[in-house]
């Protein structure tokens, strides 16, 4: 079975990088050969692969304007059980992953610009989804979550509101950040940590929605 999971948005600095490695790491973990497709132009998965430390297959695939329907086509043609994709934060490049997409990931954080991206976001994958022929599975995904502010408080219920199942929150913690200089997922950085306990939650909601994880 193939399976392809986006990480999108229409806004940068949301974590869609650090969603997409870390999930891409616990996957392989799990024993799925699992490749990452870096589609965003600013080549954040490459860095974090740079020192060649991860467990699994980072590729440059970016979206350029224009190219969408050869970009999926490319796409398609590469051969793994598990396709992780770091999309741009733009229109085409969530329009051209959502044609592949099986399970499309939403990071958001508590901020004001991030939410509004989200409602943006959701308003297009849902015109996107009346176009397919097979269902787009949608995972809101709360980021940074700090529980000491109100505002990470609220968090997740104003994402329940927007109609589409939310994950366990990824807190704001350094693991995380350390990960990236380590170049590392989080798991081999910091196996059975807060950050890890996470990912792995994250990773057991993607694959139920799919029900894969049966298959593993």
């Amino acid at each position: 079975m193939r399976l392809v999971i986006s990480a999108i948005h229409q806004k940068g600095g949301v974590g869609k990088t650090t969603l997409s490695v870390s999930l891409a790491g616990e996957l392989a973990k799990r024993g799925y050969d699992t490749l990452l497709v870096d589609a965003d132009p600013t080549e954040s998965a490459q860095a974090w692969a740079k020192a060649g430390k991860l467990d699994f297959n980072v590729v440059g695939y970016p979206v350029m304007p224009g190219q969408t329907e050869a970009w999926a086509e490319s796409i398609s043609k590469l051969e793994s059980e598990v396709f992780v994709i770091d999309c741009g934060p733009n229109d085409y490049s969530l329009a051209a992953a959502c044609a592949l997409t099986d399970v499309a990931l939403l990071p958001c954080s508590a901020s004001g610009l991030d939410l509004d991206g989200t409602v943006r976001a959701l308003r297009q994958i849902e015109a996107l989804r009346a176009q397919r022929r097979t269902p787009l599975n949608v995972l809101v995904v709360p980021t940074r979550v700090d529980g000491r502010t109100i505002e990470g408080r609220q968090l997740v219920e104003q994402l329940r509101s927007l109609g589409e199942i939310v994950t366990r929150p990824l807190t704001s913690r350094v693991d995380y950040v350390r990960a990236f200089t380590a170049g590392l997922a989080v798991h081999a950085f910091a196996s059975n940590g807060e950050a890890d306990q996470e990912i792995r939650a994250l990773a057991d909601q993607v694959l139920d929605s799919v029900a894969m994880r049966s298959a593993a």
